[in-house]
């Protein structure tokens, strides 16, 4: 990416981080999943955004959620629910970014907490070998020796990605990507697994700096609650 460009990812990764916070406080039990997911979409709508994925996810602790279109998003919101909240938007540049945080409605469970730790600890293997010149397939490789030793299934999707004016752009960190990782490279990772029944994935944009990735999103790396 051009600096101009690093400045439009920027923008969007503000945009994705600001109007987050204000969901994160705005979600409540009997809330609609569309309901929030409508309202996420107008924030980002106002700051400029002009196309993108709004998606909210609630399920019971212990039954694990699934990334799901708008239609599918007709649940009510209920006490104790985990809530997955995703942003994928672009700005009036043009330049995608992403974000994806859990909210618990309530206090999370221990088992919630550790899926949450893991997905952090995933997170971390990967980014440690995102530097330029790295291997694409040399990171999945690594993350899913990761999962292996977790006994959790191995990552078959695109694990990271690079995003600019398209939502999903090479390079890809999947086992046939031939490319290597390059200096100012605006790249998404959204590690993800299921523990003990609780989905818990983590999505953050990183532009890959001269010793490694350097993350773009304010966004805390918490497990959010809701009394």
């Amino acid at each position: 990416k051009t600096a101009y460009e690093i400045k439009e990812c920027d923008w969007s990764s503000d945009v994705c981080s600001s109007d987050l916070a204000i969901l994160l406080d705005y979600i409540k039990p009997g809330m609609k999943e569309f309901e929030v997911a409508a309202y996420m979409q107008y924030l980002t709508t106002l700051r400029g955004d002009s196309q993108g994925l709004y998606i909210v996810m609630a399920t019971p602790p212990g039954k694990p959620a699934f990334v799901k279109p708008k239609y599918m998003q007709g649940r009510t919101i209920e006490k104790g629910d985990v809530v997955g909240v995703m942003i994928e938007c672009n700005g009036p540049g043009g330049f995608y970014t992403h974000v994806f945080r859990f909210v618990v409605m309530g206090r999370a469970t221990p088992e919630i907490r550790d899926a949450h730790a893991l997905v952090l600890e995933a997170e971390e293997n990967v980014l440690k070998r995102m530097t330029p010149g790295a291997a694409c397939a040399d990171v999945i490789a690594a993350h899913n020796a990761f999962m292996r030793e977790l006994r959790l299934p191995e990552e078959k999707r695109i694990l990271c990605h690079g995003q600019g004016y398209e939502m999903v752009e090479r390079p890809l960190i999947r086992q046939d990507e031939t490319m290597t990782l390059r200096e100012n490279m605006n790249m998404v990772l959204h590690a993800a697994m299921v523990v003990n029944g609780n989905f818990m994935s983590k999505t953050n944009n990183f532009l890959i700096g001269p010793h490694g990735p350097v993350r773009l999103h304010k966004t805390a790396q918490n497990l959010f609650e809701r009394d």
